[in-house]
């Protein structure tokens, strides 16, 4: 069957008559029942919430499906209980424990959570968290809704296609006519649209929806801003350490990923419907082996329709969707991927192992520029502490600020600095201290928060007052678009002068202006903006 013909055909089955219900969340004080679009789903009340758990948001993308846009869920009439969550999505990758190791491909699976007596409180903001990983492993199932659903909120997770399966361009399937490359871009779309669709349902108000997102997911908070299919389906942007790569691969690149990995999996190197065919049947297993899931793979790419340019053409020509905007790092970004580095290489990081490194994470050219701009010491044989520094610096600080200083020309932004160097860290003991690293400032915001596999240490109180504070701040935001409840100390808005910047330490939270300055970032920035190749 043709593939255009096929994906109709699936529509048309699929869509049904709408389920409607002037009901949310109905109760009897022992289960929830939500009459959802597609079917009536079951949750349970856990910890003071009512949890709905691994509620299909799409068909699997499995067989002829993989490699096509999410496509829509046939409705069901037996009530389904949502008391589990589903598979991680397919991954052979896991960041040090951050994520865990799936062969699922039907991972498609969304979980919403409500806070009990919502209804004598109205329609309640939404916050759709995109979870974190580098495109290429975690999961949604691994965020605990406490304390962001404590603060009156309904939190939505959900897992998207990643590495290989998410982000992949082959032209015998680019040339089907279908939205496509960005497969887990549009997974995250689907998700908003059913949260456009069924939020109501569950006492949420679907013009009040919040996206936010750390380190990947914080970058898939700008995809979407950037993606024109996403207009009107959010309304503000929390990016967590996720301002990076703003100059994306192109689709010249990701073909050459793609016809690779065809030819790994004995495809051969045409153009035609047999390739993609062969794509299509090629075991989970198989992909996952040759399609490794690693960073230089797993990326957003300028397809030229969900994603029309790079992130910052399009914030410069302010072609983007103009939203409220929350945008972040931590303070020792760079200590996480070091540390992580010296684990896995079982020594410390060594001169020659930089410009692989940082050319690896930006592309050619701009990386190249970083590696002269960085001085390493030539022949060290330990520049961990020093790398950790300028790729903290290079990757997500000053490109934090630079993407800040261009947003805040047409939007509000709110600019923070995660401190906290007390914070407990994810991963193993390094040469060097983690400090406020990389994924630290995600169990202040989701109570114990570890990832699949990580450390787990418990806040002390101070840091637990700093995450009361960080969780008000960004549930405040999500109510009313500004940060500031009634009362509360002023967080002022970024602008390219001044660039002030709240700063989350154990001892509170305190401005500081001249964010580039303090990070030296003038020399970087220039680096950050050549063109990839």
């Amino acid at each position: 069957m043709k593939i255009r013909a096929m994906v109709m055909m699936l529509s048309l089955v699929a869509s049904g008559a709408v389920h409607a219900s002037t009901d949310h969340a109905r109760s009897d004080g022992r289960e929830p029942v939500v009459d959802t679009d597609r079917g009536p789903v079951i949750g349970v009340v856990d910890g003071g919430i009512q949890t709905f758990k691994g509620i299909p948001y799409a068909q699997a993308p499995v067989g002829e499906l993989r490699w096509l846009p999410p496509q829509p869920h046939a409705r069901w009439d037996t009530p389904l209980h949502a008391d589990h969550f589903s598979a991680t999505c397919a991954t052979g990758y896991t960041l040090g424990g951050f994520g865990k190791l799936s062969s699922s491909e039907d991972c498609l699976y969304l979980n919403v959570f409500v806070p009990r007596g919502h209804a004598a409180r109205g329609r309640l903001p939404v916050m759709v968290w995109i979870h974190g990983g580098g495109l290429g492993t975690g999961s949604g199932n691994d965020y605990s809704p406490h304390p962001v659903v404590d603060h009156g909120v309904i939190l939505v997770t959900f897992n998207y296609r990643l590495g290989t399966f998410g982000y992949f361009s082959h032209p015998a399937i680019n040339r089907e006519h279908h939205p496509g490359v960005n497969y887990g871009t549009l997974d995250q779309q689907a998700v908003l649209k059913w949260v456009q669709r069924n939020i109501w349902r569950f006492g949420g108000d679907n013009r009040n929806v919040t996206i936010f997102g750390e380190s990947a997911g914080g970058h898939s908070v700008l995809a979407q801003m950037v993606s024109p299919a996403a207009k009107g389906l959010f309304q503000r942007a929390i990016v967590e350490s996720g301002a990076y790569g703003l100059r994306q691969p192109s689709l010249k690149e990701a073909n050459v990923w793609g016809r690779k990995i065809a030819s790994d999996l004995g495809c051969g190197d045409g153009e035609d419907d047999s390739v993609a065919s062969c794509l299509r049947k090629a075991s989970t297993e198989a992909i996952l082996q040759h399609g490794t899931n690693r960073l230089p793979i797993a990326q957003v790419y300028v397809d030229g329709t969900i994603i029309p340019s790079d992130f910052i053409d399009a914030f410069q020509a302010g072609r983007f969707l103009r939203v409220p905007v929350i945008n972040g790092y931590n303070e020792n970004e760079g200590a996480f991927f070091a540390g992580l580095a010296e684990l896995q290489r079982k020594r410390p990081i060594a001169e020659r192992d930089t410009r692989e490194a940082l050319v690896g994470s930006f592309g050619p050219r701009i990386g190249a520029s970083l590696y002269n701009i960085a001085n390493f010491p030539p022949g060290a044989t330990d520049v961990t502490q020093k790398y950790a520094s300028f790729f903290g610096r290079s990757k997500f600080i000053c490109s934090s600020i630079l993407t800040s200083a261009i947003l805040s020309r047409y939007v509000p932004v709110y600019a923070y600095d995660f401190a906290d160097e007390s914070a407990p860290p994810l991963l193993d003991q390094a040469s060097i201290p983690y400090g406020a690293a990389h994924t630290s400032e995600l169990q202040y915001l989701f109570s114990g928060f570890h990832g699949d596999s990580g450390h787990q240490t418990p806040l002390n109180a101070r840091q637990r007052q700093l995450a009361d504070r960080m969780t008000s701040n960004w549930t405040t935001f999500a109510r009313s678009g500004s940060p500031n409840a009634s009362g509360a100390d002023r967080w002022k808005r970024f602008d390219e002068t001044n660039e002030e910047t709240l700063r989350y330490t154990a001892n509170g939270a305190t401005a500081i202006r001249a964010a580039s300055t303090h990070f030296r970032c003038d020399d970087v920035a220039k680096a950050l903006v050549l063109p990839r190749l």
